[in-house]
């Protein structure tokens, strides 16, 4: 009998049961998704930019890919803004932990420009010190229902196409 087929052969080296975070991949596409101080309206931006790390990068490069978007989109891997940003480009900082370095050092680095800027993280310093930023946007993404990092990279793919200029 193939391993693939012994449900009890896969659950003794599955520890981390990503089989069965798979099997849940429709539960997680529903889980929470709290925005809170988001404006109705959401004013026409230049360029979108994306700061994050890993899988938080990783969903602005599937949105940057794959989303047929009327304006520049770049994706920041680094501690500091391009010169280019400035009050029309809407800066997204995302991290799933909240706390990773680089997107902290860009969130401060939006903030001291004051640039229209949108938190997602789902808990950690990011969202804490988010609170009303005073933009633009004023708009925070808390990522809620445990889940993992890629659900975050499915999340943030909606929200960039929901910040393309458009209303909600």
């Amino acid at each position: 009998m193939d391993i693939l087929d012994n449900l009890s052969q896969i659950a003794q080296k599955d520890t981390k049961n990503a089989l069965g975070m798979a099997a849940n991949e429709p539960k997680q596409l529903v889980a929470e998704l709290v925005v809170e101080n988001m404006p109705t309206k959401i004013p026409a931006f230049t360029h979108i930019v994306v700061t994050g790390m890993g899988g938080s990068a990783l969903a602005a490069e599937l949105a940057r890919d794959w989303l047929d978007l009327d304006l520049p989109f770049t994706v920041v891997k680094e501690y500091t803004l391009p010169k280019f940003v400035n009050s029309s480009t809407l800066v997204i900082a995302c991290s799933f932990s909240g706390n990773t370095e680089e997107t902290l050092a860009a969130f401060a680095d939006a903030q001291k420009r004051g640039v229209p800027l949108v938190v997602a993280a789902g808990k950690g310093k990011l969202l804490e010190t988010a609170g009303p930023l005073g933009g633009a946007i004023d708009a925070n993404l808390r990522i809620g229902g445990g889940g993992q990092k890629m659900r975050v990279a499915r999340v943030g793919v909606g929200v960039t196409q929901g910040m393309g200029g458009s209303e909600f």
